[in-house]
């Protein structure tokens, strides 16, 4: 590139993304094939056949915020090394956002190319074009980013702007040859009529390079968005026009890269790449137009990879009939044996699809239930299944409330409610911390309606790293005002047991709250033990050693392991599920086997939690064996300042 390295400038104010960017930016080898494309789109001299390596090299330099970015533009101009490419960050907290700071740059140097990124939705291809305007000068692009994507967008900026420099200063220095030679006017304009084809020749591989999948030749993402849009647009002017958006997942692709490596899985995504093309051709809607003429075959603008091992394609619906038979004929194709290597490989795939304008007219409604119906078609593999809202509305209403319990914790929706646990003096020995969410829609939900949701989508950590927080900080108000001995019991899921930084969030809420450890009992699900005994132990041994007391949640609600109460800390709490007791009266045989599962916890030097005790005759079934008790009969969960007035005036009236 002009025998320099080119420029490139990372705006973010996360420093991780600088360091992640330069990792893959600075030090890059190509192999022979990218070398001879390099050869083919800029006219160099072709290279010996025996392999070369060859390192892409960038000069890049940092910025933290858009005023400092500006100011290193300007400085760079004014000593004639200027940036070729800008990789800006879309949200820069406190200084201007990235939009407003390309948009300043763009007024003094509008032609550095820019690429737009961002982790959030706020800008979309159309919100973008309604800020800058058709410009071929910016792409936007969403975190996380793939590496090869960024590798091949970033040569085919540096090197788009760098011929466009050199075009600018060619034309410059040509204009003023023809003031003093116009005797060769002709000549030179014949020169330079030939440098421009050259270059819209060479502009037309960029353009490859940005919408077509450098490994398979399918296009890409931005290219399906692109092709998706057009052709919604055309058919909506068609009264006849149908299409179906194929969402298409290869099952098991995972296991053949870590098995047999990446290599392996490579040249697999090229022959998968190969019988789709094969599969597709000839069905797509007549809509779309590929505006490259590619003698070759080598691109397909009718089949895309979406990235990994996901891949779309637009099939034309005459019928629904039709279409599952296309769907069904595909995964025949793909599960057909691949031999790589001196291996076979069995592979199948899953396809989810959304029918245009039956499902939905508008481009994100139908990427979304393709996608839907794409997820279902995982749970069974090697299947296709087409978008039903009414089958599929539960599933969007749990994506839904997942997007929605996000923003909860923000938006201060999860509360928690207290339950007394009253000793066998019948005096309050402790109290439960159970959670719920004050949706604004919904209304209050129990547990058992979003922790699923939550642990499914990663977000448990969080919720009960709040719960925690919460419930300490309560304790400590009520020990300060009186009543010194409460423990407060507070459950924790396997997600939250298992992570990492369980045991630091447990120490740094102690500290905070200035809570005594030995008052709270963290209460473990029943079936943590299974999942890694050993580990789970060395974790329990570790708190137990800082003072903290456990319990076991739900005992009995699914298979037990009895001889793992063996090596449960002793006085650790077992908490019997309601099922134990909603069944007790006018069963002997029930009460005897609760009474035999009490005495077994009580000889381990174990303590009992019987919860879910709403009559008196209950109570009284229970109170024979002197273990902590727990329901409607005693109480109802309440929030803490409610919860605080009844044992305030539980105090008072037995003071007097």
């Amino acid at each position: 590139m002009s025998g320099k390295r080119a420029r490139i400038l990372i705006v973010d104010d996360n420093e991780t993304i600088h360091d992640d960017l330069k990792k893959v930016l600075e030090t890059r080898k190509e192999t022979d094939r990218l070398e001879a494309l390099k050869n083919e789109l800029f006219g160099e001299d072709s290279k010996p056949s025996t392999p070369q390596i060859k390192t892409v090299e960038y000069s890049i330099d940092d910025a933290f915020q858009g005023e400092e970015a500006i100011e290193m533009v300007d400085k760079a101009a004014a000593e004639d090394d200027p940036y070729a490419l800008i990789f800006m960050d879309a949200r820069m907290p406190p200084g201007m956002n990235g939009v407003k700071t390309i948009q300043e740059i763009w007024k003094k140097h509008p032609d550095i190319e820019m690429v737009l990124c961002t982790a959030y939705s706020d800008y979309t291809w159309h919100k973008i074009l309604e800020e800058f305007g058709s410009t071929d000068h910016l792409l936007f692009i969403k975190k996380p980013f793939d590496s090869v994507a960024i590798r091949q967008l970033t040569l085919s900026l540096t090197t788009k702007w760098d011929l466009a420099r050199i075009n600018r200063r060619y034309v410059a220095n040509l204009e003023s040859e023809v003031e003093k030679r116009t005797v060769k006017l002709n000549i030179l304009v014949e020169q330079l009529s030939d440098e421009i084809n050259q270059r819209k020749e060479k502009e037309k591989q960029l353009s490859i390079l940005a919408n077509y999948d450098s490994l398979t030749g399918l296009g890409n993402r931005f290219h399906f968005y692109k092709t998706i849009e057009k052709t919604i647009e055309r058919a909506a002017r068609d009264k006849n026009g149908k299409f179906a958006l194929f969402f298409i997942d290869i099952d098991f692709f995972k296991q053949v890269n870590d098995l047999l490596g990446h290599d392996i899985g490579d040249l697999l995504l090229i022959q998968i790449a190969e019988r789709l093309k094969s599969s597709f051709q000839g069905i797509t809607p007549d809509y779309i137009k590929t505006s490259l003429e590619d003698t070759t075959k080598k691109y397909s603008s009718t089949v895309f990879r979406l990235g990994g091992d996901e891949f779309t394609t637009l099939v034309k619906a005459e019928s629904v009939d039709q279409v599952v038979a296309i769907a069904n004929q595909t995964i025949a194709e793909i599960k057909k044996p691949y031999f790589i290597s001196n291996k076979e490989i069995i592979i199948s795939c899953s396809v989810g699809i959304s029918i245009f304008p039956d499902d939905a007219s508008e481009q994100a409604e139908l990427v979304k239930y393709a996608d839907v119906a794409m997820y279902q078609a995982k749970e069974s593999k090697g299947c296709c299944v087409l978008f039903d809202k009414i089958r599929d509305n539960e599933f969007l209403s749990k994506l839904a409330l997942e997007e929605e319990l996000k923003k909860a914790l923000l938006n201060e929706q999860l509360v928690l409610n207290y339950q007394a646990l009253i000793g066998h003096n019948h005096e309050i020995v402790g109290i439960e911390a159970l959670i719920r969410w004050d949706h604004p829609r919904l209304g209050i939900l129990l547990p058992n309606d979003f922790i699923p949701i939550a642990e499914k989508y990663h977000h448990m950590v969080e919720i009960g790293e709040y719960v925690l927080r919460t419930a300490c900080r309560h304790l400590k108000e009520l020990h300060n005002k009186g009543f010194n001995d409460l423990f407060i019991f507070v459950n924790c899921t396997n997600k939250q047991f298992y992570d990492p930084g369980f045991i630091s969030i447990i120490e740094s809420v102690l500290e905070n709250s200035d809570l005594d450890p030995r008052f709270l009992k963290l209460g473990l699900e029943e079936e943590f033990s299974i999942k890694e005994p050993e580990k789970s132990l060395n974790i329990i041994k570790c708190l137990k050693d800082k003072g903290i007391q456990f319990g076991i949640d739900g005992f009995g609600k699914g298979k037990s392991i009895l001889s793992f109460l063996s090596q449960v800390p002793e006085n650790s709490l077992i908490k019997i599920d309601r099922s134990y007791v909603s069944n007790l009266e006018g069963h002997p045989n029930n009460v005897e086997f609760l009474h035999s599962i009490l005495d077994l916890i009580k000889s381990r030097h174990l303590n009992a939690i019987v919860s879910g005790i709403e009559t008196a005759r209950q109570k009284e079934i229970i109170s024979s064996k002197q273990c902590i008790v727990q329901g409607y009969y005693f109480n109802k969960p309440k929030e803490f300042n409610e919860f605080l007035e009844d044992i305030t005036k539980l105090a008072s009236v037995r003071s007097n």
